[in-house]
């Protein structure tokens, strides 16, 4: 499933995805034939992605990568650290993440100035609001690769992390 142009699904969520059980579903719309479990199934799936589409938020535990065309795509300094400019320029802003709520993040790739792969540490996140955000390492974030439109790629983790953890307003909403 692709979320928007740059967060795609790496690892959906595990057994049948769906934030609540068919008996609990079935008890919940008075149905319990057989015949109408693959219609009361498709109900909840269209639910809870109209739930993603309406608050950017998955409901259970799903890896996402997304790709981003600079550390502060809103800055403009594409192929620069934004960081690096900080004090002169005023510009620094932590990259946020389009899904939440963030349980994990996973790693930060990107590409850097001589277009080879890299994995960036020492970074700062926060993920206790949405959007998540990452800030930049003490010594600032490395220059980016000018050769490709998005180097940077954030993998991260969000959702519940079962069904038995997704608040009952969220079931029954």
């Amino acid at each position: 499933m692709q979320i928007s142009p740059s967060i795609n699904v790496t690892v959906p969520p595990a057994g049948d995805g769906l934030c609540i059980s068919l008996d609990e579903a079935n008890l919940q719309s008075r149905t319990n034939t057989e015949e109408e479990d693959s219609l009361v199934t498709s109900y909840i799936k269209a639910a809870q992605e109209a739930y993603t589409a309406r608050t950017g938020r998955v409901i259970l535990s799903t890896t996402f990568a997304e790709a981003f065309p600079s550390w502060n795509h809103a800055c403009g300094w594409r192929g620069y650290g934004c960081y690096s400019f900080a004090r002169a320029w005023n510009c620094w802003h932590p990259l946020k993440l389009g899904m939440g709520k963030v349980s994990a993040i996973s790693s930060i790739a990107y590409y850097d100035a001589d277009d080879s792969s890299q994995t960036l540490t020492g970074y700062m996140s926060d993920l206790s609001g949405v959007p998540a955000m990452i800030g930049a390492p003490e010594s600032g974030f490395p220059a980016l690769s000018t050769r490709r439109f998005r180097p940077v790629t954030v993998t991260h983790v969000a959702g519940f992390a079962n069904a038995a953890a997704v608040p009952e307003d969220i079931k029954q909403g």
